[in-house]
């Protein structure tokens, strides 16, 4: 191809990406231009607002939704070019600060919230292992962490904004969420503790070498020197079994007698 034709090329891309500040090419229509640049952004305007309902919602009311959406077509240079990827780029662009300043600040933050949901709803499962059962003692069993489940961390209380309720306060400590995809492939989320975040965490790094509920709440007692071993057990058998209610544990697997132990 000569070097006109991608000089023209170019000058076509900048302008349907950003037709304030690139002049139309003048060896195309204008009216033919006009077609292509509704048809692309409309499109990449669709994914955004199916992506993320809630921030969608949240602007639109404000009148801003649409400037930041072109301002993400105009200024981003996507990575991938599946649309299905156009939720990740978006987070990304708003983490990195692309959002003026005037934006809430919350922005990259639920939008990050809203495309969890995403990625948990497409994810895929891998088989349960064999000779997983739903019932059981959770001390002396194993609990199976559901693959399909994040906890998040975040500043701001990103499950409570919406356009009824769009205003926030940087809250004073981290608030955790447990986000997970439930037996029915239905997305949940609930606020969870530190504790708890803890525990999850221990029940995820530990999948390859499973250990019985009772060896992962001593861990847990040990890592909470100002509280009673005993009640930590106790509340802590508890959460496991309701965790298995929800389907946040899919299901409890017989142990080795080495995991039994509370030490390697």
């Amino acid at each position: 191809m000569s070097q006109d034709f991608h000089e023209v090329q170019r000058k076509v891309a900048n302008y349907l990406r950003d037709p304030a500040s690139n002049p139309p090419p003048g060896a195309i229509e204008q009216r033919r231009l006009k077609v292509y640049q509704d048809l692309f952004y409309n499109n990449m305007e669709g994914f955004l607002r199916q992506g993320f309902p809630v921030l969608h919602r949240i602007l639109d009311v404000a009148g801003t939704w649409h400037p930041l959406v072109r301002r993400f077509f105009a200024t981003h240079a996507c990575e991938t070019p599946y649309f299905t990827d156009i939720s990740a780029e978006f987070v990304s662009w708003l983490q990195a600060g692309g959002a003026p300043p005037e934006y809430p600040a919350y922005a990259a933050e639920l939008a990050h919230y809203e495309w969890m949901e995403l990625v948990l709803a497409l994810q895929d499962a891998p088989t349960p292992p064999a000779g997983l059962r739903t019932t059981g003692d959770v001390m002396s069993l194993c609990p199976v962490l559901n693959p399909v489940l994040r906890t998040l961390r975040y500043h701001w209380p990103v499950a409570t904004l919406g356009p009824d309720n769009p205003d926030a306060e940087l809250l004073p400590e981290l608030m955790h969420l447990l986000m997970y995809r439930d037996h029915k492939d239905v997305v949940r989320f609930m606020a969870i503790n530190q504790p708890t975040a803890e525990l999850l965490e221990q029940l995820r790094s530990g999948a390859e070498t499973p250990r019985t509920g009772c060896y992962h709440l001593q861990r847990l007692a040990e890592s909470m020197p100002g509280m009673e071993p005993g009640r930590v057990l106790a509340f802590g058998q508890s959460l496991l079994e309701d965790f298995i209610e929800r389907g946040i544990l899919i299901g409890l697997l017989p142990c080795d007698p080495e995991s039994t132990q509370s030490n390697d």
